[in-house]
């Protein structure tokens, strides 16, 4: 109201809430020793699962994100870090959700990525996971911004 200052009202979400005819469920993570959420999205046949600033996904959070088609995990850098997935540890939680989910997975994006990697160091890191583990049918990638991403 006036100068520019949202108007916002803060809600707890602790069950599933429709937006615009997308299901939005919240999906318990762990960043550190705190449980956050990251979120699934999902309309019709088709569920994205967003999951950043995350360092663990309890098998709680793995039962609600699948089946998904669209991954957006956040890895920070290589070196391992107390709240957030190195991207080792992003690579086995997308195996994970690929192998686990039936292979619906279709495609999964690094977001909450440190300044320490370059986004073609990330692209290379992502081809030779893909290679090394055969997962055919599986895009893997760093997100960039204006990225618009086809569920």
């Amino acid at each position: 109201k006036g100068g520019g200052k949202p108007n916002i009202e803060p809600r707890r979400i602790s069950k599933p809430v429709s937006v615009g005819g997308i299901m939005v469920r919240p999906v318990p993570v762990k960043h550190g020793c705190l449980t956050i959420l990251g979120y699934t999205f999902t309309e019709q046949d088709r569920q994205a699962a967003y999951i950043t600033d995350c360092s663990a996904l309890p098998s709680a959070g793995l039962r609600t994100i699948l089946p998904c088609q669209t991954l957006i995990i956040g890895a920070l850098r290589s070196k391992p870090h107390p709240t957030h997935f190195t991207f080792d540890q992003a690579f086995e939680l997308i195996r994970l959700v690929y192998e686990t989910g039936g292979q619906t997975l279709r495609q999964a994006f690094f977001t909450h990525i440190s300044h320490e990697t370059s986004h073609v160091q990330i692209e290379e890191l992502c081809t030779r996971y893909l290679s090394e583990h055969n997962l055919s049918g599986l895009t893997i990638a760093p997100a960039f911004d204006m990225l618009h991403i086809e569920c």
